[in-house]
C-alpha cells in the first residue's frame, strides 16, 4: 500500500469520524461494551463504529442519496446485529431527525431469542431481553409490531423492529424507518429485490445492505430498484486506517465483533495450473461455442450441456464417486449420467433467433461437454492436484478447509480421500497424518473467522462466491484451476478491482474527499500467467478474447439458486414442479421429482395431513408460504427445535427415504413381499410401506425404520446420525404439526401458539407468520420451470 493509497483510506475515515470529543455520539457508543452469552465481552470496536457512522450520514446527508452498501470480509459473524443496535442506539439520541425506527431485515434470525443472551456493560450488565429495553420487536404479516408473546408494543419510532421476509411485505405505519438489510442470511436477489421494493414502498429514509466484500449482487439489486447506492468497501487500506486512528479493539470470540477486522489482512491466492490439455481443449470449445451464441434467454435444451460444463470443471473427485454421491444427494439435474443420457439423446432443434446458433455451436458445445465427462470418467486430473495441494498445506499445523460446488461433490470428494480404494501408500499415509483436520464443504458454507489455515477451492468460484478470495476464514486460499478456467477467474478478479475503484471513486466524490489512486484492494493471484487484463490463454482468431470469457462466466455461472421468480425461461437451470393454483391470486410452484408423489401438507374438514400432489383437488386446503420462503413445514420445525440445524440434509433424507421406500416395493410383485422383506430387515412397523413411499406418512417415527427401508432397498445409507437425530425430531411432528395447523387458525395469544412456543421456543411465532393456508383452485401439468421459481408461491 502506498503512502498516497493510507492517506485517501485515512480521509475516508476522517470524513466518517471527525468527532473525537466525549459529548460525540459515535465517541460515546465506543465506550459500550456488550456481554454475549456468559461472560463473552464484545466492545464496539472502530468497524463497527465507523459502519454506524456511515449510516447516520447516509440518513443526515442528502447528497449521499439514501441507499448504501456496506462490505466486510465474509465470515460466519452476525456483524449486522451489532451495527442494527448501534444504529438504533444513535438514532435514538437523534429523534429530532423525524426518522423512524430502524428496521434490520433477515432470514433464519430470531431477534429476541439472539438477544436472549446479550447484555450491555456499562455501569451494571443490562439484559437486553428483560424487559426490551432496546425496544425490539417483530413485524407480523398484518402490519402490527409486538414483541415476544404479543405483549403490548411501544411507540413505533422508537422501535428496533426485525422483519423477516418469509412473512411477506407486510405495512408499516411509521415515520420514514432506516432499513438494514442482512445480505449474508438473504443471499437470493430475487428475495433482496423485493426487501427493497418492500422497503421503497414503506417510505425508506435510507436503505443499508450489509454484505460479503465481494458481492457486487448487492449494489446490483439496488441500482436495479432504482437507487444509486454509495458503496463502502472494508478493504484493508481502510481497516489499516481504523486501526491506525482508532486504535485497535479486544478480539472476542462472539459472533457479533468485529475486531478481528482491524488486525485482518488477506493473504495472497494461489491459482494452481492443473495441466491436463485434453480436458482443457474441451472446456475452451465450450467456451467458444457459448461466446457466439445469441444474446437472449437460452432454451431449456442447453441447461444440461451448462450442468455438465460447470459442474465437470469443478470436479475434483472420480466421477464413480461423483455419481454414487448424487444418488445421495438428491439434487435435481446434478447426476451425470442423467444429464449425459438426455444430452446424448438431444437434437440441434433449437427455434427462433437460436436456430442458426443450433446448426453450428450446439454441435460443438455438445460434443466438447461429452467428450470432457469421457475423459474425467478415464481419469480426473483435478484429484491428483487435491493431494499435491493437501500435501503441501500439511506442513502447517491448522484445520484444512476443501471447497466443492455442491454437497454431492463434497460427499465424493471426502469418500476419495478417505475411502478410496485407488489411493496410494503415500496418499493412505497422508491422510492418516492430516485427515482429522480436513473438513471438506460447500462453496455456500460459512465459518467463524480464521478457522482455518488453508482452504482449498476446487475451482474457480461463481461471481457470487467471489467474497471467498478475500475472506477471513482462511489463512491462505489455494485455487484448482484448468488454464481456461483460471483466465475466466482472472478477468472476474479483474472485473471486480476494477468495479471497486469506481464505487470508492463515487463514493470519495460523494463525500467531497481528493479522488483515490487505482488500489488492488486485496485480492492478489499468485500462479497465474497474467493480471485478467490479459489472458493469455483462449487463441480465439475470431472473437475477442474477453468477450469469450465473459461471455462464458454470464452463461456458465448464472446465478441458478437466486434467480428471479420473473418469468419461465431462464438460463440457470430447471426443475420439475406442478402449479398449484391457489384462492388468493397466487400460483404455488411445488417442487415434484416423484411423478405426482411429492407429499403436500392438507388441510380438510376432518383436519390436516399429507397427500401426493397427484391427489390434489379444487376446493382443498393446503399449507403454503406467506412469503419469500420455499422450505417445508416441517424443516422449519426441525431447524426451531435446535434438534437438527441442517434443513437441506433433513430435505434430502426425506427424499431419499421416499424414493427408496418405492424402490423397495417396485422390486417385488406383490406389496406384502415387500412388506416382508422390510419385516427382515428390522423393521418395527413394515405394514406403513406403502404410506411411506406415497408420503401420506411423511416419515417413520422410529429411526430402526429409517436404516431398515434403506437396508432392504439396497440403498446406500446417509449418515446415520443424522438420520436419527431426523427420526428423533419427527416422533414429535405429529403433534407439532397439530398445534401449528391450530396457531395459523387461531392467530396470536392462543393456546395453541402458546404449546408449539414450549415445542420450539420463541421461533414459533414467526414460523406461524411465515405460512398460510390457502384453498387450491386447479393444479396445473408438471413442467419444467427456471429453479427461481421452485418451492415458491408468486402472483399469477
Amino acid at each position: 500500500m502506498t503512502a498516497a493509497q493510507s492517506s485517501a483510506a485515512g480521509g475516508l475515515v476522517d470524513a466518517l469520524l471527525p468527532g473525537t470529543a466525549a459529548s460525540d455520539p459515535i465517541t460515546d457508543l465506543a465506550d459500550t461494551k456488550f456481554i454475549d452469552g456468559r461472560d463473552t465481552v464484545v466492545a464496539v470496536s472502530p468497524v463497527d463504529q465507523l459502519a454506524t457512522a456511515f449510516v447516520q450520514r447516509l440518513v443526515t446527508d442528502q447528497s449521499l442519496g439514501s441507499s448504501a452498501v456496506i462490505q466486510l470480509p465474509r465470515s460466519d459473524q452476525q456483524h449486522t446485529i451489532l451495527l442494527a443496535i448501534c444504529t438504533h442506539l444513535l438514532l435514538s439520541r437523534r429523534r429530532p431527525l423525524h426518522v423512524g425506527p430502524v428496521v434490520l431485515a433477515s432470514l433464519d434470525l430470531n431477534l429476541t431469542e439472539r438477544l436472549r443472551d446479550v447484555k450491555v456493560q456499562n455501569r451494571r450488565r443490562m439484559g437486553l431481553a428483560e424487559g426490551n429495553p432496546l425496544g425490539v420487536h417483530r413485524l407480523r404479516r398484518d402490519g402490527t409490531i409486538c414483541e415476544h408473546g404479543g405483549t403490548p408494543r411501544r411507540a413505533n419510532n422508537s422501535a428496533l423492529i426485525y422483519y423477516n421476509p418469509r412473512v411477506g411485505q407486510p405495512e408499516l405505519v411509521t415515520d420514514p424507518p432506516v432499513v438494514l438489510v442482512d445480505c449474508t442470511t438473504v443471499r437470493s436477489p430475487a428475495i433482496r429485490t423485493r426487501v427493497i421494493e418492500w422497503a421503497q414502498r414503506v417510505n425508506a429514509v435510507a436503505v443499508v445492505l450489509v454484505g460479503d466484500l465481494g458481492d457486487t449482487g448487492m449494489r446490483d439489486s439496488l441500482f436495479e430498484a432504482g437507487y444509486v447506492p454509495t458503496v463502502l468497501p472494508m478493504t484493508p487500506d481502510v481497516l489499516a486506517a481504523l486501526s491506525y486512528t482508532l486504535g485497535g479493539a479486544a478480539v472476542s470470540e462472539s459472533r457479533l465483533s468485529t475486531a478481528h477486522l482491524l488486525s485482518w489482512r488477506p493473504g495472497d491466492v494461489e491459482v494452481r495450473q492443473v495441466d491436463a490439455p485434453k480436458i482443457n481443449q474441451r472446456i475452451e470449445e465450450g467456451f467458444k461455442a457459448l461466446a457466439g451464441r445469441p444474446n437472449s434467454d437460452p432454451p431449456f435444451e442447453l441447461d444440461h450441456a451448462l450442468k455438465l460444463l460447470r459442474n465437470g470443471t469443478r470436479l475434483a473427485s472420480s466421477v464413480e464417486a461423483y455419481r454414487a454421491a448424487c444418488r445421495n444427494n438428491l439434487r435435481p439435474g446434478e447426476q451425470p449420467t442423467t444429464l449425459l443420457r438426455r444430452l446424448d439423446r438431444s437434437r440441434s432443434e433449437l427455434r427462433g433467433e437460436w436456430r442458426g446458433w443450433g446448426m453450428t455451436g450446439w454441435p460443438r458445445l455438445r460434443f466438447s461437454t461429452i467428450d470432457l465427462w469421457e475423459n474425467l470418467q478415464l481419469s480426473n486430473p483435478k484429484r491428483d492436484a487435491l493431494w499435491s495441494a493437501l500435501e503441501d498445506a500439511a506442513a502447517d499445523d491448522g484445520p484444512i478447509v476443501i471447497r466443492c460446488h455442491s454437497r454431492a461433490a463434497a460427499e465424493a470428494t471426502l469418500a476419495d480421500l478417505s475411502k478410496s480404494e485407488s489411493r496410494s501408500e503415500r496418499q493412505q499415509e497422508l491422510w492418516e497424518r492430516i485427515g482429522a483436520r480436513v473438513m471438506v464443504c460447500r462453496f455456500s458454507d460459512r465459518m467463524k473467522a480464521r478457522s482455518a489455515t488453508t482452504q482449498i477451492i476446487t475451482g474457480s468460484p461463481p461471481p457470487w462466491h467471489l467474497s471467498l478470495l478475500i475472506a477471513a476464514e482462511a489463512a491462505r486460499t489455494v485455487v484448482l484451476a484448468y488454464p481456461a478456467e483460471a483466465d475466466m477467474l482472472a478477468v472476474a478478479v479483474h472485473r471486480w478491482h476494477e468495479a471497486l475503484h469506481a464505487w470508492r471513486v463515487a463514493a470519495f466524490r460523494t463525500l467531497d474527499l481528493a479522488r483515490p489512486e487505482s488500489y488492488a484492494p486485496g485480492i492478489v493471484l499468485t500462479g497465474h500467467r497474467g493480471d485478467g487484463s490479459t489472458p493469455l490463454a483462449l487463441p480465439t482468431p475470431d472473437l475477442a478474447l474477453m468477450t469469450v470469457l465473459d461471455s462464458a462466466r454470464d452463461i456458465i455461472d448464472s446465478p441458478e439458486h437466486n434467480r428471479p421468480a420473473l418469468g419461465l425461461r431462464s438460463v440457470a437451470g430447471t426443475r420439475t414442479c406442478v402449479p398449484v393454483h391457489l384462492a388468493d391470486g397466487r400460483t404455488w410452484w411445488v417442487v415434484d421429482e416423484e411423478d405426482g408423489g411429492a407429499p403436500v401438507l392438507t388441510v380438510d374438514a376432518g383436519g390436516h395431513g399429507y397427500r401426493p400432489i397427484r391427489d390434489l383437488r379444487a376446493g382443498l386446503g393446503v399449507v403454503v408460504p406467506a412469503g419469500d420462503g420455499t422450505e417445508s413445514i416441517h424443516a422449519r420445525l426441525v431447524a426451531a427445535s435446535r434438534t437438527n440445524t441442517d434443513v437441506a440434509a433433513l430435505e434430502l433424507i426425506l427424499s431419499q427415504f421416499r424414493n427408496a421406500a418405492r424402490s423397495l416395493l417396485e422390486r417385488h410383485p406383490t406389496r406384502q413381499l415387500a412388506i416382508d422383506c422390510l419385516s427382515a430387515a428390522g423393521a418395527q412397523h413394515p405394514a406403513q410401506l406403502s404410506a411411506w413411499a406415497a408420503g401420506t406418512t411423511i416419515a417413520p417415527r422410529e429411526p430402526g425404520d429409517v436404516e431398515a427401508v434403506f437396508a432392504a432397498s439396497g440403498r446406500p445409507m446417509p449418515d446415520l446420525a443424522l438420520v436419527y437425530s431426523v427420526a428423533n425430531t419427527l416422533r414429535q411432528l405429529g403433534r407439532t404439526l397439530g398445534k401449528f395447523i391450530d396457531a395459523i387458525a387461531g392467530g396470536t395469544n392462543t393456546q395453541a401458539l402458546e404449546q408449539l412456543r414450549a415445542i420450539v421456543g420463541d421461533a414459533a411465532d414467526d414460523i406461524v407468520e411465515e405460512f398460510v393456508t390457502v384453498d387450491v383452485t386447479e393444479v396445473g401439468d408438471r413442467r419444467e420451470v427456471p429453479v427461481g421459481l421452485a418451492g415458491r408461491a408468486v402472483p399469477t
